[in-house]
């Protein structure tokens, strides 16, 4: 686990130089020449560095679930990884939205804004998995319904580029993400409530899945936010949007690393669904 999150410190750093680049210069009081600049947003580079720490993060996350979850026959982990990683690519495309134009730069936008959804569906099956384990209804995991998960994401991802026409076609985009947010915020309610009945039945804590849920919701929400506000062309909550989504990424990354760590430390001591009983 330690070589892991060494290996992503050193992306992470990596990544620092690549995204900065060395040809900006002062000009009035001003930073030109920005890597994708966009609307000429001061915190651009912010927005840039929290997105692809989310991906980092929440892919080292996923990646330490997976290796825990093989020292206990504990079903639902591996929806619960998958879920973790794809609010990671919520924060890859993010980034990457900015740095292709004119089709990937459309892909990548959509990819992000369905990516959220899929993350909470995976978490509440892994969650709901876990607790059918709990109480001793052992249902399997599928994980055909991972890799579904994530090609029906890229054919959404895909048909939405080619079938809009225009670039963010609000006609279709608000319709879309606000249907969406309906599912994420109810699929939010019932893994807090499952995770609940997980510590009644276990006294197993699972409090920085649910906040890590909690905030994987909130930032599908200040997304749909900030694209009203670049649709009604009010600078002003674009601007506050953009911002609460940087401190959104770090923050459920953090609470997904957080957790991670905490189960891999837990799966040394436990074996079996027996042992998380308590």
């Amino acid at each position: 686990m330690k070589l892991i999150l060494l290996f992503g410190a050193l992306i992470f750093l990596l990544a620092s130089f690549l995204l900065t680049n060395s040809d900006i210069y002062f000009e009035g009081g001003t930073i030109k020449n920005q890597i994708g600049e966009h609307y000429g947003l001061n915190e651009i580079y912010v927005h840039y560095y929290s997105g692809f720490f989310n991906f980092l993060i929440c892919t080292t996350s996923a990646l330490i679930i997976v290796i825990a979850e093989r020292r206990a026959e504990i079903g639902g982990w591996n929806y619960v990884a998958s879920g973790i990683f794809f609010n990671g690519l919520v924060g890859f495309g993010e980034v990457a939205e900015h740095f292709f134009k004119p089709f990937l730069h459309d892909f990548f936008h959509y990819f992000h804004i369905y990516s959220g959804f899929f993350s909470l569906l995976l978490l509440y099956l892994g969650v709901k998995l876990i607790l059918s384990s709990i109480v001793g209804n052992n249902i399997s995991e599928r994980k055909s319904i991972i890799a579904a998960s994530l090609i029906l994401l890229l054919f959404l991802s895909l048909l939405t580029s080619v079938k809009t026409t225009e670039k963010w076609d609000p006609r279709f985009e608000i319709p879309v993400m606000s249907i969406l947010l309906i599912p994420t915020i109810l699929l939010t309610i019932l893994l807090v409530y499952d995770a609940y009945k997980i510590f009644q039945e276990s006294g197993f804590v699972m409090v920085t899945l649910t906040s890590f849920a909690v905030f994987a919701m909130l930032l599908q929400l200040v997304i749909i936010l900030g694209r009203i506000s670049d649709i009604m062309g009010n600078a002003y909550f674009y601007t506050i949007t953009h911002s609460i989504q940087d401190l959104l990424h770090v923050a459920s990354a953090t609470n997904a690393l957080i957790f991670a760590v905490t189960l891999n430390m837990t799966f040394k001591k436990i074996k079996s669904v027996e042992e998380i009983i308590l």
